[in-house]
């Protein structure tokens, strides 16, 4: 049984939305912000209503939408904020107390073990947040698709690779809990992925590059 709870927190800035997380070692009371944005007074009395001690920001990436309250947050609570080295090399990002990652680097919070793995694909340097039982993907993998790959760093082949990465490495049963929702809330099992969301399903580099490069999708999150 895993030690940690999760308190996702939807997060708004005008039209657009985020899930940022709050994650909470239940022995010891310490915990990590994923990707904190838009709503500083929001996640302040989340971790006010828990009673735990923030001992650290996570960062799957560099986009704003992912990093805005980095900085605050990282000084109001006098932690590091921690990004994939090649995140921060590859856009030059910056923000207080930062402390950047290797792939497979790991993070002790009170009892609970997170473990950084290197995803890119919507960006150079994405990374998702690895604990037992549970996978925080950022842009990388939503529930129901995966991220664009069509901007600075993006790659699709970089991100079939990852998918490939996340489907040999990750578990059926960890439950995945992306930066953003698109009509399925997330904490969705991973095997319910592999047979329903259509990037998980195709095994050709060629394919997938094919499909999510392909002309006329019709919307921006329109996944098939």
């Amino acid at each position: 049984m895993r030690g940690y709870k999760i308190f996702p927190l939807r997060l708004r800035n005008d039209w657009f939305i985020n899930v940022s997380y709050l994650v909470v070692d239940g022995a010891s009371g310490q915990a990590v912000l994923i990707d904190p944005a838009w709503q500083p007074d929001r996640i302040r009395q989340a971790v006010r209503n828990t009673g735990c001690r923030v001992t650290g920001i996570l960062l799957t990436h560099a986009h704003a939408d992912h990093t805005d309250l980095a900085g605050e947050l990282s000084e109001e609570y006098r932690v590091p904020a921690y990004m994939s080295r090649v995140e921060i090399d590859h856009y030059d990002f910056s923000c207080a107390r930062l402390v950047p990652l290797h792939d497979r680097q790991t993070l002790e919070v009170g009892g609970t073990t997170i473990t950084g793995l290197l995803t890119p694909g919507h960006t150079a340097g994405s990374m998702c947040f690895s604990l037992p039982g549970a996978l925080f993907t950022g842009d990388t993998v939503f529930i129901e698709g995966c991220g664009l790959c069509n901007g600075p760093g993006g790659s699709p082949v970089d991100m079939f690779h990852s998918i490939q990465r996340i489907k040999r490495e990750i578990p059926g049963t960890t439950k995945i809990y992306p930066g953003h929702r698109y009509g399925r809330r997330p904490g969705a099992e991973l095997r319910e992925l592999l047979m329903n969301n259509v990037y998980f399903t195709i095994d050709s580099a060629e394919e997938f590059v094919a499909f999510r490069t392909r002309e006329n999708q019709s919307g921006l999150f329109d996944f098939r």
